[in-house]
């Protein structure tokens, strides 16, 4: 129930300290901490820096900001942030090999106010009216105004943010908490040892760290981060969310491949930009034919709808022959269209098939075998999903 304003644990040796209800600032330096328990605090900045080892556990705590910067949190030292509500959680130029635990955590809607008093220590005098100053302080923090503290700018811009930036994750675990007041900002970081359940970042409001929006930058990064979380859930056996990831993965690749086939298009050969091209409109028909190998039923609906289209211009294309036809006739022979394999006079004597036709008959064959394929694929993916 105290209010020290500033805790730092500088050089050295814990083996068990709990905290309790304290109001302050917390800063983590070359400590050996082998039990530190803080509960039910209010702590306006909470930063770990380099040289530390041990087990530290915040539980049912109100931070403003947790920030691990240019740190490393070594072999079998543990970080656990539980059933407490953050407004900035910052892992910016970190190195994790022991574990990062997040667990039941959310966002705080703004920062509690906190300000540091005027005079940074109050002198050793024990007289009432000193005492009660002191607790009127600690009662009325609704009071204090919100003050940058360490160079932290992350209120002026931003709503709850949760920030991994130049970090490898390494072992860190996210479980069970509700990320969805946070802002995620990401920049080339390791995401792919973590362990992450019940976490959906399927929203959009994932933003890189450092780069413009639209830039080919931030193209890149969205897709390592989707790619890498694809990677973590399929490893977990999560083929629901695998397959999100994936799709919004391939969603940034396209992005890419755009950006590619615009940037420096004047100084590109005529070839270079036809390759361009083919690669771009490849990614797109593989996208739209099974969602790149990921939905079975969209690959069936993508065959009977190509399918159908191609028969119809091919119908038109005899119309001739046609006219006369019955449409249950028209309706039955479609089946016959349908099988890449069927004779080219299925409809119409050869005689009477002309340029257009034969045409129409070639492509089809293609398209349909194509669709066939990506059926076949995506539904294989399905069932090696499901075993």
């Amino acid at each position: 129930n105290s209010s020290s304003w500033d805790l730092i644990l500088f050089d050295c040796k814990i083996i068990r300290i709990l905290i309790k209800n304290a109001f302050q600032n917390l800063r983590i330096n070359n400590a050996w901490m082998n039990d530190v328990q803080l509960e039910s605090c209010s702590l306006h900045l909470v930063e770990w820096e380099s040289g530390n080892r041990g087990d530290i556990v915040f539980r049912n705590c109100n931070i403003n900001t947790f920030r691990l910067h240019k740190a490393t949190l070594p072999r079998e030292s543990v970080c656990s942030i539980i059933a407490s509500k953050l407004y900035c959680i910052a892992v910016l130029d970190t190195i994790i090999i022991g574990q990062l635990s997040l667990r039941n955590i959310q966002a705080l809607l703004s920062p509690f106010p906190f300000q540091h008093p005027p005079d940074p220590y109050f002198p050793l005098d024990t007289s009432e009216a000193l005492i009660n100053t002191i607790i009127a302080k600690i009662n009325n923090q609704k009071a204090f105004c919100i003050k940058s503290y360490n160079g932290n700018a992350f209120y002026d811009k931003h709503s709850p943010l949760f920030v991994i930036e130049h970090s490898s994750m390494g072992k860190s675990e996210i479980t069970g908490a509700d990320l969805s007041g946070f802002g995620i900002q990401f920049s080339k970081s390791k995401l792919l040892d973590m362990y992450i359940n019940g976490i959906d970042f399927t929203r959009e409001n994932v933003t890189i760290y450092g780069a413009e929006k639209d830039t080919l930058e931030s193209k890149e990064q969205q897709y390592f981060f989707y790619s890498q979380l694809r990677k973590i859930h399929e490893a977990q056996g999560d083929m629901i969310a695998t397959t999100k990831y994936h799709s919004l993965a391939m969603k940034y690749q396209e992005k890419i491949l755009e950006h590619s086939f615009k940037a420096n298009i004047n100084q590109k050969t005529g070839w270079q930009r036809v390759q361009d091209w083919l690669e771009l409109i490849t990614f797109r028909i593989n996208a739209k034919s099974n969602r790149h190998g990921e939905s079975w039923p969209q690959a069936l609906l993508f065959t009977f709808i190509a399918s159908f289209v191609l028969y119809i211009i091919y119908c038109a294309s005899l119309y001739e022959e046609t006219m006369t036809m019955k449409p249950a006739f028209l309706a039955g022979e479609y089946f016959s269209f349908l099988d890449p394999t069927h004779k080219s006079d299925f409809l119409a004597p050869k005689q009477d098939l002309n340029f257009a036709a034969k045409t129409i008959d070639f492509l089809g064959r293609i398209v349909i075998a194509y669709s066939i394929f990506q059926l076949i694929a995506a539904f294989r993916r399905h069932g090696r999903k499901a075993q």
